[in-house]
This record gives structure tokens, sequence and C-alpha cells, in this order.
């Protein structure tokens, strides 16, 4: 990668094009539009919008509260990656010896 994942309060971010590949979004499957700052990316029938500065997440145009946001960092868009990967089906566990996130299919 050539920005590296933060932590922010409890939180783990990681780029948008970087988590999305990493759960399985193709790549045109993507898609930022920066006027709105809006992020939508689709993976089989899942669909996620996502507002920059929103503490909301829609999966399937359902709203659920993040309890905090998606960033915009150096010119780069960060999602947090528990939500994300979440409503993609994934589980996530936060390894906290190691401060680490482990990501897996359910």
């Amino acid at each position: 990668m050539d920005a590296q994942p933060f932590i922010a309060g409890d939180h783990v971010y990681v780029p948008l094009r970087y988590l999305a590949l990493a759960l399985g979004v193709s790549e045109d499957r993507i898609f930022w539009y920066p006027i709105s700052q809006t992020v939508i990316m689709t993976k089989n029938e899942i669909r996620l919008d996502l507002f920059v500065g929103d503490d909301v997440i829609y999966v399937n145009d359902l709203p659920t509260c993040m309890y905090t946001k998606s960033l915009i960092v150096k010119d780069r868009v960060y999602l947090p990656a528990r939500y994300v990967a979440e409503a993609f089906g994934y589980q996530v566990n936060w390894e906290p010896a190691t401060r680490s996130v482990t990501i897996r299919p359910q």
C-alpha cells in the first residue's frame, strides 16, 4: 500500500481502495464521487454507500450508525474497517496485544 492504515480513537481506518479490494470488491465496483464526497461499493447483492464526514453507512439503502466517520487525510479517503467489513458479511476481531484487526469470512 502507498498509504498506511491508522488507528484513531477506537477505530482502525484503511484507505478506501485497499480495504475494498481486500474484501473482494472488484476494481470496477468501487466508486468515488469527489463533488459529493460519496463512496459506493458493490459486491454480490450488497451495496454500500458512505458519505465522508457522516457517521452512517447505508447497506442496501438501510442506514446504520457507525459511531465514527469516514475521513479524508492527505487527499485519501479512509474508511472504518469494521463497519465496511461487517456490512459485507465478514467477522472482525480486534487483537489488543498486537493492536491489529483480523477480518475473516463468516
